[in-house]
Order: structure tokens, then sequence, then C-alpha cells
């Protein structure tokens, strides 16, 4: 039993063999009849464009076969290997040679080593032209003009050189390149003519381009001829000139002059700028004619009129007619002659500044006023013709006296100084002149009281209409009526501060009926000052006794009056001498208190003896 089993697996497994070998045999059969796959390559063509002098792109076209095959290209330019396995299918030629021939090959090829081949020939553009530029005419004038341009670019790097034509005609030929700027400067222009410029710019490879611009010449390259005559005589003048122009670009060394007097020419393209007419005839008109000139013709002419002098007048003298004062002097002089009918007239010169013009001939004294005192001065006349000639004077010098001054120690004080009032007193002011003494006046015035003012010829003021307890600044103002000088009023000022008092109500029944300064020579009181009371003064106080210009410190009370002590024989003279004169000193005031009250009373005294 057991064998059977063994051979009937072993007849099975011959069986699948057999069946494994037929399949294997039939396919192997059906792949021997099937075609290879094409992994071909082709080149369909090969383009140059862009082509420059220099430079060329090269495009080529393959066609590669099969779903996996890829390509690579070598490049080959005049059978140099230039570029190897590129994928690309354009190539970049640079640093080519203008006008030269290229061969190119490309070699194409696969991943499967199937490889092809295609060549190609092109040749590349001639030199190139200097790209456009532009061109510019400056500096014109009449006679020239400067033409400048900007350096054309060239794409070869060549270097340029310039032709510069005019109106069709060459002026100036291989002009080197200038970094610094190129220019060209025509000369010999002709005023209002039109010109046409060309510039050519040429490589050294023989390309060239050319700009064309237009302009006119200047009508003139002239502004102004200014023309002076100076240092004129009877015989000779001098001219000079100067010339502006209409811009700065000519040169004015290639200006020439002409000079022509009266029509008749002296000097024929001069380059000076002045010249002496010599040998002229006196006090004669002349005209100067000169004329700037260029080459081109461009021209100025200005003309100028002058007299040359005549005769000048005579000598003459200036002199004082008295002694300088201290601010004027008196001055004479004698007339001088003329000739040629002509017509003198003077200018004054102090300190060498003239201070009077064209006094007339026929005048020959001036006074010299506002003079400085005690101080030099100097003093001449000049007389000129209107023939253009003049003649000096002699200086004569001088000094001023000095100004007598208004003398004394003129000192100001205040006296009576009550509530509402005060007297302003002061010593006297004195002035001489010659020997002789001049009145002295004197101005009053108040500082903070603008509307008030005095005058007087005395020595003392009553001022009223004060504010009590109020501070005021007087003002005393000497002065001189009569001088004696012309101009002058000498003066003197002094000033000084006093305060008003309280204006104490006057008593309503008390007051002073009479105050005495007894004569020093009297029997009794002799040089004392009484002042009597209409009432008993026993319950009265007295504050203040105040006399003249004095504080009667030292006094006697009675029943009725009160007796001041012995004045000094100063006090009592100035009082005496001045008693009715110019300086108020019969004047007083008492200040007592009754009952709590202050009161004042007032009161004039006169001199008696008894």
């Amino acid at each position: 039993m057991k064998k059977n089993l063994t051979y009937k697996y072993t007849s099975l497994l011959s069986i699948v063999f057999l069946i494994s070998i037929t399949f294997s045999l039939l396919t192997s059969c059906s792949e021997d009849d099937e075609e290879p796959e094409d992994r071909s390559i082709y080149i369909n063509s090969i383009d140059a464009e862009n082509i420059q002098f220099n430079s060329a792109t090269l495009k080529w076209y393959p066609t590669v076969s099969g779903e996996k095959t890829t390509s690579t290209f070598d490049i080959y330019l005049n059978d140099k290997l230039i570029e190897k396995e590129t994928e690309k299918i354009s190539f970049e030629l640079t640093n080519l040679t203008p006008n030269t021939e290229y061969s190119v090959k490309i070699i194409g090829n696969t991943n499967y080593d199937t490889e092809v081949e295609k060549t190609f020939s092109f040749t590349t553009a001639d030199y190139p032209e200097p790209l456009g530029f532009e061109v510019y005419s400056t500096e014109i004038t009449s006679e020239s003009a400067v033409i400048t341009w900007v350096t054309p670019e060239t794409l070869d790097k060549e270097s340029l050189t310039y032709s510069v034509s005019v109106n069709g005609e060459i002026k100036k030929e291989n002009i080197a390149e200038n970094v610094a700027g190129n220019s060209y400067k025509l000369s010999d222009l002709i005023p209002y003519k039109e010109y046409i410029i060309r510039v050519i710019a040429t490589t050294s490879k023989d390309k060239n381009t050319f700009k064309e611009i237009s302009f006119s010449a200047l009508p003139t390259s002239f502004n102004e001829l200014n023309v002076t005559s100076k240092e004129i005589t009877q015989s000779s003048a001098s001219i000079d000139w100067n010339i502006t122009t209409i811009n700065d670009y000519v040169d004015l060394n290639t200006i020439t002059y002409d000079i022509y007097l009266d029509g008749t020419l002296l000097v024929e393209n001069t380059t000076e700028t002045s010249y002496i007419l010599q040998n002229l005839v006196a006090y004669k008109n002349y005209t100067a004619k000169l004329i700037a000139k260029l080459a081109n013709g461009d021209s100025k002419t200005k003309e100028i009129q002058f007299k040359t002098l005549g005769t000048p007048p005579s000598d003459f003298t200036v002199s004082l007619k008295s002694e300088a004062q201290a601010n004027w002097t008196e001055i004479e002089w004698t007339i001088p002659t003329v000739t040629d009918n002509s017509y003198v007239k003077y200018n004054l010169y102090l300190n060498d500044e003239i201070i009077e013009e064209d006094i007339l001939s026929f005048v020959n004294n001036r006074t010299l006023s506002e003079l400085e005192e005690n101080t030099n001065y100097n003093v001449k006349l000049v007389a000129f013709s209107d023939n253009g000639t003049e003649t000096f004077s002699n200086t004569v010098s001088f000094k001023t006296i000095t100004y007598p001054k208004i003398d004394g120690d003129f000192t100001l004080d205040f006296s009576n100084v009550l509530g509402t009032s005060a007297i302003a007193y002061w010593t006297p002011a004195s002035y001489t002149h010659n020997n002789e003494n001049k009145t002295v006046g004197y101005d009053v015035s108040i500082k903070e009281l603008d509307t008030y003012s005095n005058s007087t010829i005395g020595l003392s003021t009553k001022i009223s209409s004060l504010e009590p307890k109020t501070t005021y600044t007087v003002i005393i103002n000497a002065y001189v009526y009569d001088s004696g000088f012309n101009n002058y009023t000498p003066s003197k000022t002094i000033e000084k501060t006093f305060t008003t008092a309280d204006n104490y109500p006057l008593h309503p029944t008390i007051e002073i009926t009479e105050a005495i300064l007894y004569h020093k020579s009297s029997t009794y009181f002799p040089g004392q000052i009484v002042v009597k009371f209409s009432e008993n003064i026993t319950n009265v106080d007295i504050d203040t006794f105040f006399a003249s210009t004095m504080f009667i410190n030292n006094f006697q009370t009675s029943s009725s009056s009160i007796l001041s002590n012995k004045l000094s024989d100063t006090k009592y003279d100035y009082i005496v001498n001045n008693f009715g004169g110019d300086v108020i000193v019969n004047e007083g005031y008492v200040i007592f208190n009754e009952n709590g009250k202050t009161y004042r009373s007032p009161f004039n005294f006169s001199i008696q003896s008894n």
C-alpha cells in the first residue's frame, strides 16, 4: 500500500515539471519574435541669433526618442570644445571678433549611448559706430564761440578723435579725447552771422557718428565804452578809458583803439587805455573820439568834449579884520584880476574844509561864526574862474579867545518854609567883560511843577501854592543879558531841594500885631527882635520862632510878646544890608500850641531905633 502512494506522487511531480518547461518554451519563443525600442537623438537645426560684433546666441532644436531617454550636448567653436555635457539647448558666445566667420559643431549624446552631430557657421557683425552724443555752443561773442561736447559711448570701447566743421568746412581734425572736457574755440566770427557746426566722432576702427547744431554770433561784444578827460591844463589833457563787454568771454587784450581829436586820427590800433593830448590851445573846446575794435569789424565809439584851461586869477591875500573873538571873527581879502573875460567865484575853507561855496566875485569879506572858544583855526580861499583855472590865497591862522565865565559861589537856600509857601534865596553871581560888570538875571523853576517859572534880577523869590509836607527841587539858572559877545549867553545853574511843613491853621483870635528889629545902636533891646501878640500868651506854648533866614532858639516870653536874644553881628548885618533889597529878609513866623492844637502866625518886621 505504501509503494503505490510514492509512485503516484512521483508521477505527479513529473507532470508538473513538463508543463512548466512547455510554458517556458512558449514564452521564450514569443519574446524572440518582438522588435527592439528606438533610443535615437536628432538635431534638426542650429541658429545664431542676436549676432553682434563681439557676441551671438546659439540655439539648436533636438529630437530624442524613447520615453526614458535623456540628452546632453557638447559645443565646439572652430573645433574647440567650449562647453561639455550641457542640458541646455542655447548658449551665449562672447568675446568674439567683429566681422569674422565662425564654425559651430554640436554633438548630442543620450543615456543609451546614442549620439548625433550637427555643424553650423555664422559671421559676426562689423565694428560698431559710436553712439549718439550732445554738442553745445557756449561763450558766444560777436567774434568767437566755444563748442563743447560730451564724449559719446562706444560699444567696443575704442578711443575717439574728433573733427569740427563750420558751415561745411572742416576747421579742425584729429582732436584727441580730453578727459577734462572736449571743446574747440571758434574765432574770426562775423557779427549777426549764423553758423552750422558739425562735430564728428571717429573710432580707431574708422567708424564715426556726428552731431550738428547752429547758433548766431552776437550783434556786438561791446557793452559800454567809458572815456574821461583829466589833468587838463592850458596846453594838454589826459584821456583814459575802459570798455565793458556783453559777457566775460571776450579777451580784452584783443581789443584795439583808434584815437581822434577834432576829427583827426592821432593813434591807430593801440592797446593802451590812456593817452596824453599835447600842444593844445589854451581856453579852447575840443572833441576827442575813441573807437574800440575787434578784428572781425565789431566796434564801439564814444566821444567826449573838454576845454583847455585859460589864464588863472592873479594872486590875492586874505587877512583878519580884527582880533578873533571867542566865537567869531571877520576876514577880508583883496580882489584878484582875471583875463579871458572870465568870471570868478570863491570857495571859503576853514581848517581845510569848505564851509561856503560860490561866493560872488565882488564880495571881499566874511564873518566866521559859531567858532569854539580857545581854539586854533586856519582860513583860506580859492578863487576859481569859469575858464577852468583856480588860485589859492594865503592861509591865515588865528586862535579864538576864552569866554568870560559867571563868577561867585552862587549858593541856594530856603527860608520861611511853611505848609504852602517858602522863600528861596541865593548868593549873587557876577559877570565882568572889558572891566564892566554886566547884569545877571535869574530864572527860577521847580522840577516838580512844570508850569512854574519866574525870572528876576533879585536874589530871592517867594514860592506859593505848594502842597504841605512835599519835597520840591528848585532850579536857579543865572545868565547874562548882555555878555558882550555875539551868540554867547553865559550861564550857571544850581539846584536844591526842600520840604514844606505841615499847613498849620491861623489862630481864631491870636495874631501878631507888630514885629520889630531894633537897631543895634538902640538904648533898649539893641540887635533884638520883638514880636507882639494881640492877646495874652501866658497859656501858649511857643514851638518855633523863625525870622528872616534863621531859627531863633533863644528868646524870652512875656505876657503878650516874645523877644529874641541879641543877634550876632553877622546875622544882624545880613538882615540890615539886604533889607528892602534883592533878598526877602523881613518875614518870619511863630508856631505855637494851645489846648492841644498847633497854630501858625506869620509876620513882617521893620527896623527901628529907640
